[in-house]
């Protein structure tokens, strides 16, 4: 439909213009020079932010509604955090990939099969082992305890151009193949680049519904360009107020989506007041990582 067409263009220009914006605030002193540092600096790690969130955003979209329960993708993405975990320790970040897809496909299937009460806590359980796993390696291999943390708490600056360049490939076999590729299958391969934040592939797909509700083809589009421009955007913003430094994507990301999601969930008390906690937890914690770099 025309309308949707103009919608899309709409939408796109304004994702654009919100990426464009918080990866400029990266950029200082004379533009010209402060971009082609900035670039090489951080290029990588922006196109594989914008690939794996537009994984998840074309994840989400391409799953309905009951298939995509909060719970399913709480336990999908604790079971690729396993897998990418496990994955990361004996064979790097190529290898974290291939075990978080993985166990994605297997934790889907399980949660087909496990009540919601039941795999919310297993998910629970999972995401805490995985924190005690990387902190126990610390005395064993430091440099894959560090790596490891990072990529725990959701980061892409591991990034290099190959990688990079490899994920924005998947996702445009994603979006050219469309449902032939399992859509668990992608989340847990976006799990495997840029950390555990899946949860993006849930709120996605509710946003656009709500703010622009395309469809067919122009919606997949939409989604995957909002999951990317989600992603980037909160790992330029958070690297820019602690000084180059990162307090990781499921940070901002949490604490700033979930508002969002309760105002529309009609809690609107509940969501100002998680939004002022938000707000003063990330001055604190800006002033707590400043002081000590």
């Amino acid at each position: 439909m025309a309308s949707d067409t103009i919608k899309l263009s709409l939408w796109a220009a304004l994702g654009i213009a919100v990426a464009v914006l918080g990866i400029s605030l990266q950029f200082r002193g004379p533009f010209a020079q402060a971009f082609d540092l900035t670039w090489s600096a951080s290029g990588a790690r922006w196109l594989m932010a914008l690939a794996a969130g537009g994984l998840l955003g074309w994840a989400g979209c391409n799953l309905p509604e009951a298939a995509a329960a909060p719970h399913r993708w709480l336990a999908v993405g604790a079971g690729a955090a396993l897998g990418g975990a496990l994955g990361w320790r004996w064979f790097g970040p190529a290898t974290a990939v291939i075990g978080a897809a993985l166990l994605a496909i297997v934790f889907a299937w399980l949660s087909h099969r496990i009540r919601g009460t039941y795999l919310s806590a297993l998910a629970c359980l999972i995401f805490t082992v995985v924190g005690f796993y990387s902190y126990s390696l610390v005395k064993f291999d430091p440099n894959v305890a560090r790596s490891l943390a990072a990529w725990g708490t959701g980061d892409t600056s591991h990034a290099t151009w190959i990688t990079a360049g490899i994920a924005a490939l998947v996702l445009i076999a994603a979006l050219s193949l469309g449902r032939r590729i399992n859509p668990w299958l992608a989340a847990g391969v976006a799990v495997g680049l840029a950390g555990p934040v899946a949860f993006v592939a849930w709120w996605v797909p509710r946003a656009e519904a709500r703010l622009a509700g395309l469809h067919g083809n122009q919606r997949l589009v939409l989604c995957a360009l909002a999951g990317g421009v989600l992603v980037a955007t909160a790992d330029a913003v958070q690297r820019y107020l602690v000084g180059g430094y990162g307090l990781g994507l499921n940070l901002p990301l949490t604490m700033f989506g979930l508002p969002f999601l309760l105002w529309w969930g009609g809690a609107r008390l509940a969501a100002v007041a998680a939004l002022i906690v938000a707000a003063a937890f990330s001055f604190y914690a800006v002033q707590v990582i400043q002081s000590a770099t």
